[in-house]
């Protein structure tokens, strides 16, 4: 498929930036994306005059996983964590009950692909050590790397 249009930011302003002024007046958008996922540029765009689709195209879910088993998966303690989404954080919360992560993940390099996922950290009381500067999965690495080479 050929690409029209990147933005340079991979989050929804960053998507909203790089349409910029252009006129969506009548045009049609269809957006596969996650079942949760924040409304801005649905929003936005039906408000500009755009018709736009939203699909599902899929869903995260707090896997099935034995207090025991999640127990091993954290032992030793682990060195770093990557979340590659907000979701990854909530579902990890979950898993370990209620107000448990930053207890949990204490001592670990935190990583995050970008800003929206570094926010939901926080909320949950977790603090990141690492903030990918493009939020793809070679930025996750290359900001890995960086945090490693320099510590």
């Amino acid at each position: 498929m050929k690409v029209d249009l990147l933005p340079t930011e991979y989050v929804a302003e960053g998507l909203l930036a790089a349409l910029g002024n252009r006129d969506v007046q009548g045009k049609a958008f269809l957006i596969p994306r996650a079942k949760v996922a924040r409304d801005l540029v649905p929003r936005v765009l039906e408000e500009r005059g755009a018709r736009v689709e939203v699909v599902e195209a899929y869903q995260t879910v707090v896997p099935e996983i034995s207090p025991d088993e999640l127990a091993r998966l954290l032992t030793p303690q682990l060195d770093a964590i990557t979340f590659t989404s907000s979701s990854t954080a909530t579902n990890l919360a979950k898993l370990l009950g209620e107000n448990r992560i930053a207890e949990t993940l204490c001592g670990a390099v935190i990583a995050s692909i970008g800003p929206i996922t570094s926010q939901t950290l926080r909320k949950l009381g977790v603090e990141v050590t690492v903030e990918a500067q493009e939020s793809t999965m070679a930025g996750l690495v290359h900001a890995l790397q960086d945090h490693f080479l320099k510590n």
